[in-house]
């Protein structure tokens, strides 16, 4: 089935309908909560960012009380309370750090680490990672795991890190003597910033290790209580757990474009369980990113057969095999594709990606004005720019062949003004190129997914 969010409809992802593995048991009330990253970001933010606010205010509001009337308790508490809340923020940072730095003494590879959220404020490398901080610090990620082999112990150890540094920062602050930090030693006449930040550490350290899920720019996450009850759970179904593990290793190595990696991870899932459909589907999708179209095909092919394989999945299955023959284009794939998108486009006219691999399929065999029409249809549903990107090459490719150099130019411009870095869509650009080369009058195409000196997919005519 297509997930997509629910705010925006971008396409977060294809998963095979199942009822049979907990992994890939998507209920309508879950689809129901899915979000791409942006709109989770955004709406994480946005309630973060009121917080913010309202912390603020209260802390104004406090200050001004204080400096009217210094001697009152109650104005100089609140003031307190104020900059524990504040301080809570820029406590998440050591726990972070904590965690990182386990990852990194443990010999895990570290993905990421992030600050914050909303707008990005700064960047930049340590401990051989890409570190974010952004404008508003009420929450963290460290996204780090023991790659060779999936390991319980150093996995238990690197998540218990980020509770342990607010643990020790709170001890050290005791036998420091929190008094020595404060403005006053009295609640009652100034700012007590050691007790406030023992506090701030305090609730830190309480909400990380109390198990419970929560909202987070990264969708639905579990705290460090609930990985650690996880962890001593999953012991007694290590096969399974290991699954999940390569699993969870091949999304993340997906999402920050580590393409080879997250194959690596797929394929041992594949080993683990040689039938497993998930692990192909995603395995299918990665080989067709990297050029490997032979073997997606079969990947494809092989989950085409799947007894368990229900419609809609169907559709999907034969609509990735068309695109992937076009790539391969002998003359019997292509036929091939010219069947399988016709079929999948049929079983569902309201599907961008069906019109588009149909309007591709058009425009190589010749059909180019029906091609054309196809190809905008897409247009008119599809909301990834990477999928536009692809369909306006076919686009550019069709009103080429046809003669139409203007029309071609506009729909390439629309492309760079894209400004993507995809893979596929140069492989497209790269293969639309080979059959201009062969069958079309004297023009070049230069390809550029990101280089902004060379106009990416720009055509030019030789003079």
């Amino acid at each position: 089935m297509k997930i997509n969010c629910v705010e925006c409809n971008y396409p977060v992802g294809l998963v095979l309908s199942t009822d049979d593995d907990p992994l890939f048991q998507v209920t309508e009330e879950v689809r129901q909560r899915i979000l791409c990253h942006d709109c989770n970001e955004r709406r994480y933010a946005e309630r973060q960012k009121a917080l913010i606010v309202l912390v603020a205010l209260f802390t104004t509001i406090s200050g001004i009380a204080v400096w009217l009337t210094p001697s009152s308790y109650n104005r100089w508490m609140l003031l307190n309370v104020a900059l524990t809340v504040l301080l809570i923020g820029f406590s998440i940072l050591p726990h972070e750090l904590g965690h990182a730095l386990a990852a990194r003494i443990l010999g895990m590879k570290i993905f990421g680490v992030e600050i914050g959220v909303g707008p990005k404020l700064f960047e930049f490398r340590w401990l051989g990672t890409d570190w974010r901080v952004k404008m508003v610090p009420t929450y963290g990620i460290v996204t780090a795991a023991y790659l060779p082999r999936y390991s319980p112990f150093r996995t238990f150890l690197m998540v218990l890190a980020g509770p342990a540094v607010n643990a020790l920062i709170i001890i050290a602050l005791f036998l420091i003597g929190p008094e020595h930090l404060s403005v006053s030693s009295s609640v009652d006449s100034g700012i007590l910033f050691g007790f406030d930040l023992i506090f701030a550490n305090a609730i830190i350290l309480l909400v990380s290790i109390i198990p419970y899920r929560t909202d987070s720019p990264q969708g639905r996450i579990a705290s460090d209580g609930m990985k650690l009850i996880s962890i001593i759970k999953s012991l007694s179904d290590s096969v399974e757990t290991e699954r999940s593990y390569w699993y969870q290793i091949g999304s993340v190595e997906y999402r920050y474009g580590n393409y080879v990696e997250a194959r690596e991870a797929y394929k041992k899932v594949a080993a683990i369980d040689h039938y497993d459909p998930h692990a192909k589907l995603s395995l299918a999708s990665i080989d067709l990113l990297l050029g490997n179209y032979a073997n997606a095909r079969e990947l494809y092919l092989e989950l085409l057969n799947w007894p368990k394989l229900r419609g809609e999945d169907r559709a999907s299955i034969l609509n990735q095999v068309a695109f992937t023959n076009l790539f391969i284009g002998s003359d019997e794939l292509i036929e091939e594709a010219d069947q399988f998108s016709e079929e999948a486009l049929q079983s569902d006219l309201e599907e961008g990606l069906f019109y588009g691999t149909r309007g591709a399929v058009l425009v190589l065999q010749g059909n180019l004005d029906q091609g054309i029409l196809h190809l905008h249809q897409a247009l008119d549903r599809l909301v990834r720019p990477e999928d536009c990107g692809i369909d306006l090459l076919f686009i550019a490719h069709a009103h080429y062949m046809a003669g139409e150099i203007e029309e071609a130019t506009t729909a390439i411009e629309e492309v760079a003004e894209l400004n993507l870095d995809y893979p596929l869509l140069t492989s497209t650009a790269e293969m639309l190129e080979k059959r201009r080369q062969t069958s079309a009058p004297p023009v070049e195409i230069r390809t550029s997914a990101t280089s902004s000196s060379s106009e990416a997919d720009m055509f030019s005519q030789k003079t």
